[in-house]
């Protein structure tokens, strides 16, 4: 008798994600600003997100998927997901800079549209990481799509 091929396609992975999203809560904790050896932040900022949160377990990360986790287009997709819901925790973090670290933060050289994704071994955390410019970005587009839905 041959062995199946129990390999799962790309799609099938891709809808358990988004199926798995679906249910989440959206709940990020750890919301840190890095800050360089001077002090300074240039507006890279990380949180975490428990993985039961997305209904997922380290070794479905690692094996199940792995090819997922590698792609920039899933991770900055399920990182957006994140941002969106909890925009208003973030919003605090840009209210709460001083002149000088917003100037820092948001000087244009430094924007960077991609989030990172770290996996630790033997953690129950995904953290992602990117750039306060996308919080300025999707409420500029929220303020955006309040006008025109007004002016209609």
């Amino acid at each position: 008798m041959k062995n199946q091929n129990l390999e799962v396609s790309q799609t099938q992975r891709i809808n358990l994600i988004l199926e798995k999203l679906s249910k989440s809560d959206y709940q990020i904790y750890d919301i840190i600003m890095q800050k360089d050896v001077n002090g300074k932040t240039d507006g890279t900022t990380v949180f975490a997100v428990d993985l039961s949160t997305l209904f997922l377990s380290m070794e479905e990360c690692y094996t199940f998927l792995s090819k997922e986790l590698q792609s920039a287009f899933i991770m900055n997709f399920i990182g957006e997901l994140f941002v969106r819901a909890n925009l208003e925790k973030f919003l605090d973090i840009i209210m709460n800079l001083s002149k000088e670290e917003y100037d820092n933060a948001f000087d244009s050289s430094k924007t960077n549209v991609n989030f990172g994704v770290f996996l630790e071994e033997n953690s129950t955390t995904m953290q992602f990481m990117f750039h306060l410019s996308l919080v300025q970005s999707l409420i500029t587009e929220d303020c955006k799509i309040y006008v025109q839905q007004q002016s209609q």
